[in-house]
């Protein structure tokens, strides 16, 4: 066994505890952390009148996120042709169940979710796992609603998680905000490279400069999902970036008239990496019928893991799960 693999499994015991002498003393504290993060989430967005909707962990094209070369292929599922043979039906286990959500705002005002989220990272590090805990939300409202929405829901996850583990509450309100533009003028970026994704490190450098939690905004479409609203050159965006973790939300108000949204589909590199991969606008069809305009909505997803993170103070998002999906550990 190499030093890397003896490193991997120390990480991926199931009782193998995160050094923090004030935050916890028991083993099980990343599962009750866990459990009183989402009982935050639950009571709060049920005062809020949110409804809680099961959302499909198999699915075609429209349950990627913006990088479908990272999902899971399910092999082996067949579905009848009409004249007694069977074809391979492609599908493949969830990323993200916005889509669905977005949907159900037909009958209702506003709709959550809390799934698994699958991702075939190519490689092996601190910040990813190939299966993560994803806390999703849409409602009927703005982009200035959106930011209100979240910043409540993450602090009342966070000051509930802190009571129930007597871990100290770290956060401030109002959150910092910072428009993706300024944020690469401040790091001393250059223009040329505005739709490059900021670095780990460079996220991180942000939340120091802001003392804490900071919304990183209205970022270029290019580097957003297709139905993300447009204000003139950028998006009506939001990445949440958290001490130690980094990016632990994403979210932003969504485009509803069908043309547009069908236009942006189809000329998405998510779309054209899907048709590679067999792919056909009829997968999101059901979708692009249920658009209105006249419903304008706002959306964001939580990775429950990163926000952990940000609790027990640890680099290595590895270390908060008690069972860790890596390439070296499927249990």
């Amino acid at each position: 066994m190499t030093q890397y693999e003896k490193k991997e499994r120390n990480l991926n015991e199931p009782c193998t505890l995160i050094k923090n002498e004030k935050a916890h003393e028991t083993p099980d504290i990343r599962s009750r952390l866990f459990s009183s993060l989402l009982e935050g989430a639950r009571s709060h967005l049920l005062s809020r009148g949110f409804v809680e909707a099961p959302t499909p962990l198999l699915t075609k094209g429209a349950g990627s996120c913006e990088h479908p070369s990272t999902l899971f292929r399910v092999e082996g599922i067949f579905k009848g042709s009409g004249d007694g043979t069977q074809d391979e039906n492609e599908m493949y286990l969830c990323q993200t169940g916005q889509l669905y959500l977005e949907t159900l705002l037909s009958t209702h005002d506003r709709v959550y979710t809390l799934s698994q989220s699958f991702r075939k990272e190519p490689q092996e590090d601190q910040r990813h796992l190939l299966q993560f805990n994803l806390l999703e939300i849409e409602f009927r409202g703005d982009y200035e609603h959106l930011l209100t929405e979240c910043e409540t829901l993450i602090y009342t996850m966070v000051s509930n998680a802190c009571a129930r583990t007597r871990i100290s509450n770290p956060l401030d309100r109002p959150f910092a905000r910072i428009s993706y533009p300024d944020a690469r003028t401040k790091l001393g970026l250059s223009d040329r490279s505005l739709e490059k994704n900021l670095s780990h490190e460079q996220e991180l450098e942000l939340v120091r400069s802001a003392g804490g939690p900071v919304f990183l905004t209205h970022f270029p479409p290019e580097m957003k999902y297709f139905n993300m609203k447009q204000q003139g050159e950028r998006t009506s965006s939001a990445d949440l970036l958290l001490p130690y973790s980094g990016e632990a939300l994403g979210g932003g108000e969504r485009e509803t008239d069908p043309k547009t949204v069908t236009q942006r589909l189809q000329g998405s590199e998510m779309f054209l990496a899907l048709q590679e991969q067999g792919g056909r606008i009829n997968d999101f069809q059901w979708y692009l019928d249920s658009l209105n305009p006249s419903r304008p909505h706002s959306g964001c997803g939580i990775g429950i893991e990163r926000v952990m993170q940000y609790l027990l103070k640890t680099p290595d998002i590895r270390t908060v799960c008690p069972f860790t999906t890596t390439p070296l550990r499927i249990w």
